[in-house]
């Protein structure tokens, strides 16, 4: 959903809310209901943050930048 936008100097800035489905908060705080484990083990983890990882870097690639990326 796109909650705002800044034009400054020759940049557009858009502030958008990309987590359609619900937060990455939201599938630890499900998997914890569900198993009953305070975190994720590392190998249950590392695919969520690969997939992160990669979605930064196809930014990075197009020339966009971010603010702030958190779990919440």
């Amino acid at each position: 959903m796109l909650l705002d936008v800044f034009i400054a100097m020759q940049r557009i800035f858009l502030v958008v809310e990309a987590a359609v489905h619900g937060t990455l908060s939201d599938v630890f705080r499900g998997y914890h209901y569900y198993s009953g484990q305070d975190c994720l083990e590392e190998w249950q983890a590392r695919p969520y943050f690969q997939l992160l990882m990669a979605g930064m870097e196809h930014l990075h690639s197009q020339g966009v930048t971010h603010r702030l990326v958190t779990i919440r």
